[in-house]
């Protein structure tokens, strides 16, 4: 999803306007969109929106979209290098998903809260079907 071949045009509304013909904003290219943020960690996040929050952002910075019906998950594991586990966690909140396939569109990062807690997040993006048209 990094060649620019692979990048869709998303209509970004402007803040505060709604979407839709009445609302619509000026359409922009990004690399893909992000459908699913899974965070796991050892214990429990106590700052999960503020951590939500700076992983959109990070995403956003990167080019990526958000969907509008973009899932977020937070999990907890009992190893965090149990990439199995933690995969399974992912395919729990895609469950039509093909399971290989949805591991290819899953990108996974290091995280440390603001409470201290460690641990991991994986980017679900989109399926982004031939054509460029973006199915939600």
């Amino acid at each position: 999803m990094n060649k620019a071949s692979d990048q869709i045009t998303e209509t970004a509304a402007p803040s505060g306007a709604p979407n839709g013909p009445a609302g619509q904003g000026a359409p922009r290219t990004v690399k893909g969109i992000v459908q699913g943020i899974v965070i796991a960690s050892e214990r429990p996040v106590e700052d999960l929106t503020p951590l939500l929050r700076q992983i959109v952002e990070q995403q956003q910075s990167l080019g990526y979209g958000i969907s509008a019906s973009c899932v977020a998950k937070a999990s907890i594991i009992k190893d965090l290098n149990d990439k199995t586990e933690f995969y399974v966690r992912v395919h729990a909140g895609f469950q039509d998903e093909p399971f290989e396939e949805l591991i290819q569109r899953t990108h996974v990062y290091p995280f440390t809260a603001s409470d201290g807690n460690a641990g991991k997040y994986g980017v679900v993006f989109a399926k982004m079907p031939t054509g460029g048209q973006y199915a939600e």
